[in-house]
């Protein structure tokens, strides 16, 4: 939730659209990246922490040829907590998931929900 919370209301289109210094594009890059459902955890792990993507759908092409799709499907506009991912037709139920995997392609399903999910 803090990141869907951050997307919204620390970046806009206005003058003042990124609130402090953007740090040679990094928050932007952030940003990219939250907004299709991952972002990186630290600069040198690989890992990537997954969150709720604000797109239907974005495609990632890569060098080696090979095309991610990624696809958020929501309940209504609300929906913002992940109640599953699936990763090539198979659930994937880590909170991380590696530059390895993503690079070899394939589709990431996010199914969003309107409230958290009780454990």
């Amino acid at each position: 939730m803090q990141v869907s919370r951050i997307l919204a209301e620390e970046y806009g289109e206005g003058a003042g659209g990124l609130s402090g210094n953007d740090d040679a594009g990094q928050m932007s890059a952030w940003y990219v990246f939250a907004a299709l459902g991952f972002y990186p955890v630290d600069p040198v792990s690989g890992n990537y922490q997954l969150t709720s993507p604000l797109f239907k759908q974005a495609t990632i092409a890569f060098k080696n040829g090979k095309k991610l799709v990624i696809t958020a499907i929501k309940k209504n506009k609300n929906s913002i907590y992940i109640s599953k991912i699936s990763l090539n037709g198979k659930p994937f139920t880590q909170n991380q998931i590696k530059h390895q995997l993503l690079v070899q392609g394939g589709k990431l399903i996010f199914y969003l929900q309107d409230q958290p999910a009780m454990l």
